[in-house]
């Protein structure tokens, strides 16, 4: 369609790119009018945005990107259902825990979240109590991605069903795929 909205926006579903689609998609083709809908963080000036948007008028491609639109759309939805039963299920947990629910973690300097993160969920507050006390946050570069990678990954019993940190880590208890010199399986 001539629409190069991905060499001026660096994520095409990121503000900008998403009023630009949406503007697009519900009828909207001079470039210089679509470039309007830049965000003010965006680094590319609007005339450079409406040169990359330059619609040719293809009919057969417009139906296409609202098809894939619409289905992106739709998978947007069913991730904040899952992120939804996510939080639920997290927070059952610690509230049916006394043991869990008691820990309270200072509040930390802002760590940057990512816009995949679980909206509305303090995971620095919610992987210390399902740790029982266990600061994960407060390692560096820890997310809360990785937080639920670990909590997807080692279950309700926890870091507390590994005895040490170096059995944690090496996975204790696994079966392990490289042995040492003269070790002996």
């Amino acid at each position: 369609m001539n629409m190069r909205l991905d060499i001026v926006v660096s994520d095409i579903v990121g503000l900008t790119g998403t009023k630009i689609i949406s503007a697009f998609i519900g009828g909207e083709n001079s470039g210089e009018k679509l470039a309007g809908h830049r965000h003010y963080n965006c680094r590319k000036l609007e005339g450079e945005i409406a040169k990359a948007l330059q619609y040719n008028g293809r009919d057969d491609y417009f139906f296409a990107l609202k098809q894939e639109w619409e289905t992106y759309l739709h998978l947007q939805r069913q991730i904040i259902e899952v992120d939804g039963q996510i939080k639920e299920h997290l927070e059952e947990v610690i509230d049916n825990d006394d043991t869990k629910k008691q820990h309270i973690v200072d509040k930390k300097p802002h760590k940057r979240k990512n816009k995949n993160t679980i909206r509305d969920l303090d995971m620095a507050q919610i992987s210390y109590q399902y740790f029982e006390g266990v600061d994960l946050m407060a390692i560096e570069d820890v997310n809360d991605a990785t937080i639920m990678a670990i909590i997807s990954e080692i279950g309700l019993e926890g870091i507390k069903k590994f005895g040490s940190s170096k059995q944690f880590t090496l996975g204790s208890g696994w079966p392990r795929t490289t042995k040492s010199v003269g070790e002996k399986y």
